[in-house]
């Protein structure tokens, strides 16, 4: 006896697993947030930029209304960022929860 097609079982483990992933990414790419689009933000990602194409460390200071300035972050060739407040691996601004 020649059987042609799937059956309802297979077919239902089919989407099932289907579903499943689609929740799993769904749910991951849910929790992707976006970096500010702060001017420091912009200071942040210019100077990871400029580390990355240039080969040389970036170093992105804040100033403050005094003309004074104190280093914020300190940007690696190889893309790592060093910095209180600064992601390690992202570059960003790391918000606490309080």
């Amino acid at each position: 006896m020649n059987r042609r097609g799937v059956s309802l079982m297979e077919m239902a483990v089919v989407l099932l697993l289907l579903g499943l992933m689609a929740g799993v990414s769904g749910a991951a790419l849910w929790s992707i947030r976006t970096p500010s689009a702060s001017a420091e933000g912009g200071l942040l990602v210019a100077g990871r930029g400029k580390a990355l194409l240039t080969g040389v460390p970036v170093l992105v200071a804040e100033r403050d209304s005094a003309g004074g300035g104190s280093p914020t972050a300190l940007f690696l060739p190889d893309g790592r960022a060093i910095g209180s407040g600064i992601d390690p691996i992202l570059g960003v601004t790391v918000r606490h929860a309080r």
